[in-house]
């Protein structure tokens, strides 16, 4: 079983990883939680614990799942419209630790 802290450092990889993917900045995902983008970097790092709020938020601007988000699931499936595109992808991806980029 994984410590706390652990948990939401794997979270913030995976918020990462899935804003990364579709090209989102760290300053439009700050724009969306109505946060400033240094805090989005201490959410990503796991300095600061994402309630199940924003987690539901975060998946719905990302178009993933709060259960991948959170780590229920290692199936990803990103679906939505972000920037002027439409993106949809799916990967299975190990658990978490999740340091390399996206490649779709």
């Amino acid at each position: 079983m994984q410590g706390t802290n652990e948990y939401y450092i794997n979270v913030g990889s995976r918020l990462r990883y899935a804003r990364s993917a579709i090209g989102m900045t760290r300053e439009e995902l700050a724009s969306l939680f109505g946060i400033n983008p240094q805090t989005v970097y201490n959410i990503e790092t796991g300095k600061v614990k994402l309630s199940l709020d924003k987690a539901r938020v975060a998946a719905e601007g990302l178009g993933c799942s709060v259960d991948w988000l959170c780590g229920a699931t290692n199936h990803l499936k990103l679906n939505g419209y972000f920037n002027g595109k439409w993106f949809n992808m799916e990967a299975e991806l190990e658990p978490f630790g999740l340091e390399t980029e996206p490649s779709f």
